[in-house]
């Protein structure tokens, strides 16, 4: 099972986690959404990965991990794709907080599995023990920077998003 954490914060605000993020180490990154050329997949430092795609969701990272990053193919009417199968891959899926229309702020995410089943699913497998330390402190420092708001329904976001709340911004999923 899956490992989640949802909050809001404002997408100016996403410096700064990514800056912690990267203090915890070497990270790299990969698009975590379709693509064509299995190529999109090659794992970059995090914020080149950001700056190259600018995708709504990445998956991220330690560097001495990268070589067990997994890529699955598929296939659809267009062809042949490609994503990383997070499951199998010790890396944390991050969805980014965007403005999804004037005034609505959407949702930011973050994902991971600790586990996960070998090739014939008959036993579990853990990932490596430094990644899963390393992705729980990524989460706790999550629920540090967007704690709970009883007044808002307990829902974790950062103190500036409580704020823009009060100044008539909607928070959507």
């Amino acid at each position: 099972m899956a490992t989640v954490l949802s909050f809001y914060q404002l997408p100016d605000e996403e410096e700064t986690f990514l800056d912690y993020v990267e203090s915890t180490g070497k990270i790299i990154a990969v698009p975590f959404e379709i693509a064509r050329t299995r190529s999109d997949f090659t794992p970059l430092p995090l914020r080149e990965c950001l700056n190259r795609f600018n995708p709504n969701k990445v998956a991220f990272g330690l560097e001495e991990h990268s070589e067990l990053i997994k890529i699955g193919a598929y296939f659809d009417k267009n062809g042949e794709y490609f994503t990383v199968s997070l499951m199998t891959s010790p890396l944390i899926s991050y969805t980014r907080s965007r403005w999804r229309a004037p005034q609505q702020l959407g949702m930011s995410n973050l994902a991971a599995y600790w586990s996960y089943p070998n090739e014939s699913a008959t036993v579990m497998l853990d990932h490596p023990g430094e990644f899963i330390k390393w992705a729980k402190k990524i989460f706790r420092k999550g629920r540090e920077i967007a704690p709970r708001w009883p007044e808002h329904e307990s829902l974790r976001m950062t103190p500036l998003v409580a704020a823009a709340i009060r100044e008539g911004v909607k928070l959507v999923s």
